[in-house]
């Protein structure tokens, strides 16, 4: 053992977020909002802990859970029974959006 420790584990990191995102709850309207808040959080964080890009992978998740039709299908969509270089890097826009004309 040399004696020196790591200054920031990785199972630390999603905490500095969780507190972030803590205070975001606050505003929630309702219960069930603040629970989907943190829905959506863990799976965030659980596709960032398996190697994902999240924005690819939250893409590509509403992208195939439309499809989804059996317990199987959506356990298949899961972040840890999916590979990063299964899901398709995001490609970027070709439609620009145009500013909204001011009033």
């Amino acid at each position: 053992m040399t004696g020196s420790f790591p200054t920031r584990m990785r199972t630390t990191d999603p905490k500095a977020g969780f507190a972030v995102g803590r205070k975001n709850w606050l505003f929630s309207d309702s219960v069930a909002g603040a629970n989907a808040s943190a829905a959506i959080y863990s799976v965030m964080i659980s596709a960032k802990q398996n190697g994902h890009n999240e924005y690819a992978y939250f893409r590509y998740l509403l992208e195939k859970l439309p499809l989804a039709e059996s317990v199987m299908d959506f356990e298949a969509l899961l972040p840890h029974r999916l590979l990063p270089q299964d899901i398709p890097a995001p490609q970027p826009s070709t439609t620009t959006r145009q500013p909204d004309a001011v009033r």
